[in-house]
């Protein structure tokens, strides 16, 4: 994970916990305080699925298990990286050739080598996932992060019905590094909507 994200979602943890705490114990019919109450509690099932990810995240990356496999190689003092057995085709066939039986037997013994080492990796970095449970997790705070992003859809379309609404559906929008980008044009329409409703005309 990189810092940036964890900066982003270390951000809309904080930002969560100000929303005024009167606007959502709010007692009525407004259907914005439950809109977020339920965005509330689809952000804090996916704040902890992602520290389930995350310690997960950090287990593999300490054994060199977070990313696709790969093959490093030093082929006469210089260094080579292989992630596909195509790579390594290509690699030989690349090379120089003098046409000798040797040299063609000696490229075939390198790409049998290198491909079972290759394989080898794979599979080391597939148990190393499977131990921490790395793919399920990560799925699984996706799954969470969509359903965080509709529960915020849903806030931003509800129309307030009471000035208490009005100020909890604002104080919502402004939080820092909460909301989509997105969503700011609907969470607009919604105040508009409903001050239209509930202002007096002049």
């Amino acid at each position: 994970m990189t810092l940036a994200r964890r900066s982003f979602i270390a951000g809309s943890a904080a930002a969560a916990a100000t929303v005024a705490g009167p606007a959502l114990a709010a007692v009525g019919p407004d259907p914005i305080f439950a809109a977020i109450a339920a965005w509330q509690a689809a952000d804090d099932e996916w704040m902890a699925r992602l520290d389930l990810y995350s310690v997960a995240e950090d287990a593999c990356q300490a054994e060199r298990a977070l990313n696709t496999a790969e093959l490093q190689i030093d082929f006469h003092g210089i260094p080579f990286t292989f992630r596909t057995d195509s790579h390594i085709s290509f690699f030989l066939r690349s090379l120089p050739h003098d046409g000798t039986r040797a040299r063609e037997e000696r490229q075939l013994a390198l790409s049998k080598e290198w491909r079972a080492a290759l394989a080898a990796e794979r599979q080391r970095v597939e148990t190393v996932q499977t131990k921490h449970n790395f793919v399920w997790l990560e799925e699984h705070a996706s799954e969470a992060g969509d359903a965080q992003t509709e529960a915020q859809r849903v806030v931003v379309t509800t129309v307030p019905t009471t000035l208490a609404g009005v100020r909890a559906l604002a104080e919502f929008m402004t939080a820092p590094n909460r909301l989509h980008e997105d969503h700011f044009s609907p969470g607009l329409a919604s105040i508009a909507a409903a001050m239209t409703a509930l202002a007096p005309r002049a």
